[in-house]
């Protein structure tokens, strides 16, 4: 699966009194699909080579163009999309990637183009090794847990598979009995950046109170742990199933550079492993017979 889009830079020079050079981006979306589009969603990541200013897009779906406006420089671009699977959800499926580097911006229009495809997920910008396979990132197992934040944030966790979360075990099982990922747009404003939500995982039941994790098929690059590339991730976890946001306000946890480092909150991590995520969330514990 290879597929080509251009990412048209239209520019503009902002001189005056001492300030900043800056690159009016005007961002033409033309895939040309080889029997393939991606109902999983599109994704495109930006990094300053000198200033590590970032920004995160996720696509809308039937969009021609997205504008925005960057500092001059040198650049790296990523762009990440699925094809949804089976049942074209988002995040699932066969992936497809590019990441260009060293792209200057300098005032002058550039037709920069991406080659998506599977192989060019194989980059370590994207996590260690085990972490994806051939344009397949590991599905991520999600695990509610109980009093294990004070691990995540010294560092002593135990390795995935040498410890569970049920009530005869180390932690306790928490009480998440559903969750969902929600993909974040960061937008550049002046000095300042806007977060906003971008696209959304489809909801994940745990099914079974015995059990303290719930796989899924959803892939996502856990990231790089010596990279300052932006991930922006929100896991929104909820005490009930079906992930209704109109009956439950979720618990929310928010992580900058993928999985890789702690959410904020330094209440879950994403730990990798040859053929999983295994994505920790710290919760209340789970109340006996309250599944």
């Amino acid at each position: 699966m290879k597929t080509l889009f251009y990412l048209l830079l239209c520019s503009s020079l902002l001189v005056s009194c001492g300030k900043s050079t800056q690159t009016k981006l005007k961002v033409s979306i033309g895939a040309l699909t080889v029997g393939e589009d991606f109902p999983g969603g599109l994704w495109i990541v930006g990094q300053h080579g000198e200033t590590q200013q970032m920004f995160s897009k996720v696509v809308p779906k039937g969009s021609s163009e997205i504008l925005f406006e960057l500092e001059n420089g040198q650049w790296k671009f990523m762009a990440i999309a699925w094809d949804g699977g089976a049942d074209r959800q988002s995040f699932e499926g066969q992936a497809a990637c590019d990441v260009k580097e060293g792209i200057e911006l300098a005032g002058d229009e550039l037709a920069l183009d991406f080659v998506l495809s599977a192989n060019n997920c194989d980059h370590n910008i994207y996590g260690q090794s085990y972490d994806r396979g051939t344009g397949n990132f590991n599905p991520i197992k999600f695990y509610s847990c109980s009093g294990i934040s004070n691990d995540i944030e010294i560092g002593t966790l135990p390795e995935p598979g040498s410890f569970g979360c049920g009530s005869s075990e180390r932690y306790e099982r928490g009480n998440i009995k559903s969750v969902r990922i929600v993909l974040m747009n960061k937008e550049l404003l002046d000095d300042e950046s806007k977060v906003s939500r971008g696209a959304v995982s489809r909801c994940i039941d745990f099914r079974y109170s015995e059990i303290e994790y719930e796989l899924s098929q959803i892939g996502l690059p856990r990231g790089e742990a010596d990279s300052r590339v932006l991930f922006p991730y929100m896991v929104e976890a909820f005490t009930d199933a079906g992930c209704d946001r109109a009956v439950e306000t979720p618990q929310r946890y928010f992580f900058s550079r993928g999985f890789v480092k702690p959410s904020f909150n330094l209440k879950a991590l994403g730990v990798g492993s040859s053929g999983y995520t295994y994505l920790f969330m710290d919760s209340e514990p789970l109340n006996a017979g309250a599944f």
